[in-house]
This record gives C-alpha cells, structure tokens and sequence, in this order.
C-alpha cells in the first residue's frame, strides 16, 4: 500500500482524531491531571448514581480491566468512595465525592472547549453529519 493510501483510511484518520483532541483534552484541563477515561467514568457514576465498576464499563465502552485500573486511581486520587453492596461483598459500588463532583463542575466548559478545537474546521452540517456516522460506527459494535 502506498503511503498516500495508507493515510486515508479510516482506522488512521480516527486515530490522528484522536491523538488530536488528546492533545486539546490535555491543555483545556491543564492542572486537573485527568484523562478522557477519567473523565468519561467519572461523567459515568455523576448520572448513573452509585453503581458496579461492571455498570460504569458498560455505559462508556470500557473493558473490566480497563475500568478497575482507572477505579483504582480515582480512589487514590480521592475522587471516588468505594463500598460493598449490602448482600453481596464482592460487589463494590462506586460514588463520586464532593471533590468529583466540584471538579466536574469546574471542568466541563473545558472539556466542550476541547471537543469544539476538534470540530473547529468543520460546518454545522460537517458536524452533525461527522457524529452521525461515529454514532453509527460505534453502535454497531
């Protein structure tokens, strides 16, 4: 394959996407040390209400692994309490502190901000139809 092709297929295109606005996600919320799984699991637990790191995984597409590494941190950062459910002990149900909470709030303009510097090249229909096709894409996986 050439490399002018190489460049054009959707695989690549999504991964420079994402290595783009990983960037963007990183200067918006400078001084916050989160990442966008952070936050996609903490956004996760503020409307689920106290919930399973299995529940959690499955609202934003992450794997148990995945979600238990970044459970783990987010306690020892002092962002999520851990319990057991009453009735079953191995069950660990995940709620958000006050300090996640305040932090969400803090947060959010800078991450629509960061979403806003990915799309800034595109018309409202570019948009619409950009988010359109992802939501497909990632719906029928």
């Amino acid at each position: 394959m050439k490399l002018e092709q190489m460049t054009m297929l959707p695989a690549h295109l999504m991964r420079r996407c994402l290595q783009m606005v990983t960037v963007y996600f990183a200067d918006e919320l400078a001084g916050y040390e989160m990442t966008q799984v952070q936050y996609a699991t903490l956004t996760a637990i503020c409307n689920l209400g106290e919930c399973d790191a299995t529940r959690v995984g499955k609202s934003i597409g992450l794997d148990k692994v995945t979600v238990g590494l970044v459970v783990k941190r987010l306690h020892a950062r002092g962002l999520l309490a851990i319990s057991q459910q009453p009735g079953d002990r191995r069950v660990r149900l995940l709620t958000l502190t006050v300090e996640a909470r305040r932090i969400l709030e803090d947060v959010e303009e800078k991450v629509l901000r960061a979403q806003e510097r990915l799309l800034d090249p595109l018309g409202p229909e570019q948009r619409s139809a950009l988010i359109t096709a992802l939501r497909t894409i990632v719906d029928s996986g």
